[in-house]
């Protein structure tokens, strides 16, 4: 949280530079495969039609829209603004940011939003929505670290550190970053501001995992991988309320 120096959130650092990581800006170039024919095509007849030649394959993602609860997926292109049906859930003053087709399709009062598209869209709502549930939100915070974090001693230790009081100071969302995605990993760096402590950003990784995006919890046992006090080092695409 932003207001404890001693607490390791995602938002958890107060006016001071996360140690570790920078928000470095990872970009991930997909690779194109060219196929070719292996023998020399001869030469058509008079008076007949020369085959099209096929196009080239795409560098977009497959289009896989895998989710455990049957979301459409949208895009499976990385989005380059605010997705058109998002919506904004006000919790405590925290935004938690929802879209019919990219997730959280499931949502429990006390535990868990999960079933999130295996998309771009669906890996940065995700990346939003985990750490806020993990970091205090969710009142079974404790079932949200178990079913949406990645198993390991990492997830053991977020669990025995205890449920974190979120602060009252309002936080608004205000731009996002894909800085790396696959159809298994994305890399998210969020920015939000916080009313008395500044503006911050922080970046995150889910995996996906058992048919769903995880967060992947920092080596420090936070939801954050690096957070730094703030705009974000490079561009990134506005949203909010």
């Amino acid at each position: 949280m932003l207001t404890d120096p001693q607490e390791r959130g995602f938002f958890a650092q107060p006016r001071t530079i996360w140690a570790g990581l920078g928000v470095g800006v990872l970009v991930v170039v997909l690779a194109i495969w060219f196929f070719a024919g292996g023998a020399t095509t001869p030469a058509p007849k008079a008076g007949a039609t020369t085959p099209a030649a096929p196009a080239a394959p795409s560098s977009a993602p497959s289009p896989r829209y895998e989710s455990a609860c049957g979301l459409s997926g949208g895009t499976t292109g990385s989005p380059t603004a605010e997705p058109r049906d998002l919506k904004w859930v006000a919790l405590d003053g925290w935004y938690l940011p929802i879209s019919p087709s990219a997730g959280p399709g499931v949502r429990s009062d006390a535990g868990p939003w999960k079933c999130f598209a295996r998309t771009p869209t669906g890996a940065l709502l995700a990346s939003a929505v985990i750490v806020l549930r993990a970091d205090g939100l969710a009142d079974d915070f404790e079932t949200v670290i178990r079913e949406q974090t990645m198993p390991g001693p990492l997830q053991d230790a977020k669990i025995a550190a205890g449920k974190q009081v979120m602060p009252s100071a309002s936080t608004a969302p205000l731009g996002f970053r894909i800085d790396k995605y696959t159809d298994d990993e994305a890399t998210i760096s969020l920015y939000v501001s916080q009313g008395g402590a500044g503006d911050f950003t922080c970046s995150g990784i889910v995996q996906w995992y058992e048919g769903d995006w995880r967060l992947r919890l920092a080596p420090d046992g936070g939801t954050a991988q690096s957070c730094i006090q703030g705009p974000p080092l490079g561009d990134y695409i506005p949203w909010g309320v």
